[in-house]
């Protein structure tokens, strides 16, 4: 028979950690469990592969405390009976268990009286669910309403007096008429441009040609 390799339950359960103490609420059962230091670390280590042999080794070097695979074997006997471990080992641990319980009794009285050895305690109570608790009573009549209050007096209307129009002011002198301004001295004329040159001969143009002799006059 190969080894057993407890695994923890993951589903339904919430789980708060406290000082020395691990708190886990069943939301399937309502029920509350109170696991101690010893407990709770061997729950931890119930991962689905570290066998029994392994736990109580590695328990022991957490807890600085002589820890025994009996130790281990009374931690999961108890996690099993509060249904804290996955159904896939559950019944597994039950019927390895079954074989030890009855000597587990005397050891575990054994144990306490030499001491030494962190033994794990699991206590478990029953937590009432929403539906199980009683509905609220039926509300009574609603009573009937008070008479009005009194209104109270209406407050006087305050009537301010109106603040008299002030007095226009004067209007004030004309001012002096200003003086003419002196008129502007004329430029000097300008200076005469002086005679261009005059142009150079153009070339005598070419001699026209001889006009044709004129007729002979007739002889008397």
């Amino acid at each position: 028979m190969p080894p057993l390799r407890p695994k923890a339950r993951q589903e339904g359960l919430l789980v708060q950690e406290v000082p020395d103490e691990v708190l886990v609420y069943d939301t399937d059962s309502h029920k509350a469990h109170c696991l101690n230091r010893t407990a709770a670390v061997v729950w931890k280590l119930c991962d689905g592969q570290t066998t029994v042999e392994e736990i109580a080794r590695r328990v022991e070097g957490e807890l600085g405390t002589r820890t025994s695979e009996d130790v281990v074997w009374h931690a999961l006997d108890q996690l099993a009976q509060f249904n804290l471990l996955d159904d896939s080992t559950l019944s597994q641990t039950l019927r390895a268990g079954a074989t030890r319980r009855q000597l587990m009794g005397e050891l575990v009285r054994r144990l306490i009286l030499v001491g030494g050895t962190a033994m794990a305690m699991i206590t478990s109570v029953a937590v009432p669910s929403a539906s199980a608790q009683g509905s609220p009573g039926t509300p009574g009549p609603t009573g009937p309403p008070g008479p009005p209050g009194v209104a109270g007096a209406t407050g006087a209307t305050g009537a301010g007096s109106t603040g008299s129009t002030g007095a226009p002011g004067s209007t004030g002198p004309t001012g002096p008429t200003g003086s003419t301004g002196s008129a502007g001295l004329t430029g000097p004329a300008g200076s005469t441009g002086s005679t261009g040159l005059t142009g150079s001969t153009g070339p005598t143009g070419p001699t026209g040609p001889t006009g044709p002799f004129g007729a002979t006059g007739a002889i008397e």
